[in-house]
């Protein structure tokens, strides 16, 4: 039995039986006693009553601050999930970018294309690297680098054919498995 039953158990309302009490009290001294060892065991219930109201205070005060403290932090927390949220979201966009401004340096602006318009600028006397006619004539191209929305479109569709591939690889390293 826990704490919580045995003190169920032990609580109980008895109606003071009158005529019982007189019965077996016969003589003012003997009634005088067993109505002083009543009011003792009253007087012993209401002292516990009290410590149980004081101790029911205090816990019901200690409940309420400590759900006043995980409000707090909840909202805080709803609040940091959405800075996370909005943070993975720059954090995608200027992955994009970069991948978009990388592809966009690989094919309009290489170092030996760059290094020719260097000197053909007088920047640079020579270069070490000599621009082929295709890349010059890719750099000089009217349709120039696809729009930077044309590209993350694309790049997303790579990323949704490769984002497969690369799990499957990530299982076969952790299970060490050879077979493709």
């Amino acid at each position: 039995m826990g704490s919580r039953e045995a003190f169920g158990a032990s609580l109980a309302y008895k109606t003071l039986d009158t005529d019982a009490l007189i019965y077996a009290n016969p003589t003012r001294a003997s009634l005088k006693a067993a109505l002083s060892g009543l009011d003792s065991s009253w007087r012993a219930v209401y002292e516990r009553a009290i410590v149980l109201s004081t101790e029911n205070t205090a816990l019901l005060s200690k409940n309420h601050s400590i759900m006043r403290d995980a409000d707090m932090l909840r909202v805080e927390n709803e609040s940091l999930e959405g800075s996370i949220n909005e943070l993975r979201r720059q954090a995608a966009a200027l992955l994009a970018e970069n991948r978009y401004l990388r592809a966009a340096l690989e094919s309009w602006l290489y170092p030996d294309v760059a290094n020719e318009i260097l000197r053909r600028e007088g920047v640079v006397e020579t270069s070490s690297f000599i621009a082929s006619n295709a890349a010059m004539e890719e750099l000089v191209n009217p349709d120039g680098p696809a729009s930077f929305d044309q590209v993350v479109a694309a790049d997303g569709e790579r990323m949704a054919k490769a984002h497969p591939l690369i799990e499957r690889m990530k299982s076969q390293v952790t299970r060490g498995d050879t077979d493709a």
